[in-house]
């Protein structure tokens, strides 16, 4: 995967940052990403990209125009308050997943609105929050928190990611549940991610193909 890290949530600035982060980042990794279908591109948008009418035409036109397939392109969507309502946003990332786009969610601290998308069958990765990750260790709510939202994601066959593993005991209670990929500090020094990765896409990508169309994924 290809970070990129700048943040964006909304007006107009936003919209172009976004544009010419893909852009960039395709120039710059164009060949890299062609060398090997399973490496994915990910950029992060806001609220102000989601709800653009042309933002998944031209993020799907972008991706061909490179030689790419769009679902190497994965979006990490931040938080979306206050211009839209989360538990509101499921059309909106439908609208992404019809152009093969793959779209992340985050739990933001355990509030529930990423478990809720991932439930609505719209995305395909959760990414568990840094505070919620570091908590549970030490701390028996968090802990179950994070292995329901990791069961909840398993069962959806959606991706999860655990932000702010720092060291070696965070790690290991992560693999544990089940989490198949890890952010953070430990990260660089884990023996690769943690399990096996699922992802969506056409089959001559060698992506492992669902069965289903982006309209019944998004129910």
């Amino acid at each position: 995967a290809l970070p990129i890290l700048p943040r964006v949530s909304s007006g107009r600035a936003a919209r172009a940052l976004t544009r010419w982060l893909v852009e960039h980042a395709l120039e710059c990794r164009g060949e890299w990403l062609r060398e090997d279908t399973r490496r994915e591109l990910i950029i992060p948008i806001g609220a102000a990209d989601l709800i653009e009418e042309q933002l998944p035409g031209r993020l799907s036109r972008l991706m061909v125009e490179a030689g790419l397939y769009p679902s190497q392109l994965l979006l990490e969507v931040g938080d979306l308050r206050p211009l839209i309502d989360p538990l509101e946003a499921a059309p909106w990332l439908e609208r992404l997943s019809r152009e093969g786009i793959r779209i992340s969610v985050g739990d933001h601290g355990g509030e529930g609105w990423g478990e809720t998308l991932v439930a609505r069958g719209c995305v395909h990765e959760l990414r568990l929050d840094r505070r919620l990750v570091a908590r549970s260790r030490g701390d028996g709510d968090a802990r179950v928190m994070s292995w329901l939202a990791v069961r909840a994601a398993s069962l959806m066959e959606v991706r999860v990611v655990a932000q702010g593993v720092d060291d070696a005991g965070t790690f290991e209670l992560m693999r544990r549940m089940g989490v198949e990929q890890v952010q953070g500090a430990f990260a660089g020094r884990a023996e690769g991610p943690v399990g096996s990765v699922r992802a969506t896409g056409v089959e001559e990508s060698g992506r492992e193909d669902t069965g289903e169309s982006p309209d019944e994924r998004c129910a």
